[in-house]
C-alpha cells in the first residue's frame, strides 16, 4: 500500500441507474455501471486515512459491485461510505455493512406519503424501517432530507419521525432549484422553529439529535489557500462511471460544468503521485458577499454551482432567507443549551475540527459564542488571520468584550 500523503476522498459512481425519480435531482439517467477494472485502479492509488463514498444513481441496484468494492477496500484501512435512497436493502448488504464497518447515508425527503417516490413502489415507512435496520448494523448512519417547497410542510415531523427510526444524525440541504415565495420562507420558518424546540428536547433528555441546525460549514484547512468550504477539487474529487474525475459530483452532469471542473481519468494515473498532482489546483473563489455574511457557516450552497449552473435562475436572495433563519435558530439553541456540557463540547469541537484545529476560548455566554461565530463567519478575516500564522507573523487573535474579558484564537 502507498504512503498516505495526503488524505483524500473519492466519490466513485458505481452506478447512473437510479429507481426514483426525484424532480430536484441533478444527475443525469443511463444505465452505465462502473467496471471492476476501474474500482482495482482506484483501488491501487488508495491508502490508508482516505474514505470511499460509494455514490450513484443508487448504487443498491448493483448488490454485485457494492460486495465488489467493499471486499477490494476492506484490507486497504479506507473510510467506507455507502450513500442510497434506502429503498433496497438485502441481507446481503446488510451483512456487508456490518462486517466492513460501513457507514451509511439514507436520502429521506419526506414522510408525507402523496410525496414520496411514485416510481419506486416504496412508501414511507418501508424506507423508515431500513433506516431502523441500518441503524443497527452501521457504526455510522446518518440521513439527508432535501428541502424544496413541496417539502418544507411537514419538515419537522419528518425529523421526528427519522429519529424515532433511531437515526441520530438527521440533515439537510435546501435545494437551490427552486424559487421559495414568501409563503414557502413563512412556512420553513414554522417548521425550523417546532425543530429546534425539539432538538433542545432530546439533549435535555441526553438522547441528543444531531441536525444541519448545529452543523458548522467553516473553512477545514484554507486548502492551498482556496475557500470552499468542501475543500472540491483538493481534497475531495468524484469519480464517474467511466473514470473521469471532477472536482465535485455537482458538476459532473452538465456539459459547461464539467468542462470547467474535469481533472483527469483515472486510467491515466500511474500512481498516487500522479493523482496529488491533478489535485493540488485549487478553485479560488473568494466571495466578498457569502464571505461576510453571519449565515455562512450554515449554508449549505454550493459556490461553483450556485456561481456557475446555467439553468439555476432562483433568486439568491430566496436562498439566503432560509439560511438566515437556520442561523437565528442555531443561535437560539446555543441560547437555550449553553450550560448544556454535552452540547457545548459538540459544538467547540465542531469548530475546531473544521478550522484545523483553531483553538477555541472558553464559551461562557451567548454573547461570549456570537462573537466567536462572527469571527468565524468572515471569511476574509478568518483566511488573513491564518496565512498569517503560516507566515510565521500571527500566533492569536484577540477580541476584548465589552465586559473586559479578553477571547483569545490561538493557531496549532
Amino acid at each position: 500500500m502507498p504512503e498516505n500523503l495526503d488524505k483524500k476522498t473519492f466519490n466513485l459512481y458505481l452506478t447512473d441507474r437510479c429507481n426514483f425519480n426525484c424532480t430536484y435531482c441533478y444527475q443525469d439517467r443511463s444505465n452505465k455501471d462502473i467496471t471492476t477494472d476501474l474500482i482495482d485502479k482506484l483501488a491501487s492509488l488508495v491508502c490508508e486515512g482516505d474514505e470511499v463514498w460509494l455514490f450513484g444513481g443508487e448504487p443498491t441496484l448493483v448488490v454485485d459491485l457494492i460486495e465488489y468494492a467493499v471486499l477490494k477496500f476492506a484490507d486497504k484501512k479506507v473510510g467506507l461510505y455507502l450513500f442510497t435512497n434506502g429503498s433496497i436493502l438485502t441481507s446481503n448488504i446488510e451483512n456487508l455493512v456490518r462486517t466492513h464497518n460501513v457507514k451509511v447515508q439514507v436520502s429521506f425527503d419526506s414522510a408525507c406519503e402523496h410525496l414520496l417516490y411514485p416510481t419506486a413502489g416504496k412508501t414511507a415507512d418501508d424506507i423508515l424501517k431500513n433506516i431502523s435496520t441500518y441503524q443497527r448494523c452501521s457504526s455510522r448512519l446518518q440521513t439527508n432530507t432535501v428541502i424544496t417547497p413541496q417539502t418544507i410542510n411537514g419538515l419537522h415531523d419528518t425529523i421526528v419521525k427519522i429519529y424515532e427510526a433511531g437515526s441520530r444524525k438527521a440533515f439537510w440541504n435546501i435545494s437551490a432549484e427552486y424559487a421559495y415565495t414568501q409563503a414557502d420562507i413563512e412556512s420553513f420558518e414554522k417548521e425550523i422553529s417546532k425543530i429546534a424546540d425539539f432538538i433542545v428536547s432530546t439533549y435535555e433528555a441526553n438522547d441528543p439529535i444531531a441536525t444541519s441546525l448545529q452543523s458548522l460549514m467553516l473553512i477545514p484547512a484554507m486548502y492551498k489557500n482556496q475557500i470552499l468550504g468542501c475543500g472540491a477539487g483538493v481534497n475531495f474529487c468524484a469519480i464517474d462511471v467511466l473514470g473521469n474525475i471532477f472536482a465535485c459530483h455537482r458538476c459532473l452532469h452538465e456539459e459547461h460544468l464539467r468542462r470547467k471542473t474535469i481533472l483527469g481519468n483515472i486510467n491515466a494515473l500511474e500512481n498516487r503521485i500522479d493523482l496529488l498532482s491533478i489535485l493540488d489546483t485549487p478553485y479560488t473563489l473568494i466571495a466578498d458577499t457569502c464571505g461576510k455574511c453571519l449565515g455562512r457557516p450554515l449554508c449549505k450552497q454550493c459556490y461553483v454551482v450556485d456561481k456557475n449552473k446555467k439553468r439555476n435562475n432562483v433568486p439568491r436572495n430566496s436562498l439566503c432567507s432560509l439560511t438566515n433563519i437556520v442561523t437565528n435558530y442555531h443561535l437560539r439553541i446555543t441560547d437555550s443549551l449553553i450550560n448544556n456540557e454535552l452540547y457545548m463540547k459538540q459544538l467547540i469541537d465542531t469548530i475546531k475540527w473544521q478550522t484545523n484545529n483553531i483553538i477555541v476560548p472558553d464559551i461562557k455566554s451567548t454573547h461570549d459564542y456570537l462573537l466567536i461565530y462572527q469571527f468565524l463567519s468572515n471569511v476574509q478575516l478568518l483566511e488573513s488571520f491564518i496565512k498569517d500564522h503560516h507566515a510565521g507573523t500571527r500566533q492569536q487573535q484577540t477580541f476584548v468584550l465589552d465586559n473586559g474579558n479578553r477571547l483569545e484564537f490561538n493557531y496549532v
